[in-house]
């Protein structure tokens, strides 16, 4: 795991994390504090958050998959024959 990957995991574990945080709030200690637009401010936070740790997730599957199309090329390059013979002709 790379530096990269690591920001990246640790990133969506904050945001996924601050908006259960914001979600258990809201809906229990702070619902009757959170009228009209107090309302819509604060639930903002959580779906931002939210929408914030799935972008991370899908940002760090598209690099996955990267990373092992890369290693499975490298792979199948080791172990199956070359179709041409190096220094023959058709």
């Amino acid at each position: 795991m790379t530096p990269w990957d690591r920001l990246r995991r640790t990133l969506g574990l904050v945001f996924l994390s601050v908006a259960a945080g914001f979600t258990g709030l809201g809906l229990t200690v702070l619902e009757p504090r959170l009228r009209g637009g107090k309302f819509l401010i604060y639930w903002l936070v959580p779906a931002l958050g939210a929408a914030a740790a799935l972008v991370c997730a899908l940002i760090d599957l598209r690099v996955s998959q990267r990373r092992y199309q890369l290693e499975r090329n490298e792979l199948l390059k080791k172990i199956s024959p070359s179709p041409h013979p190096a220094g023959g002709s058709r």
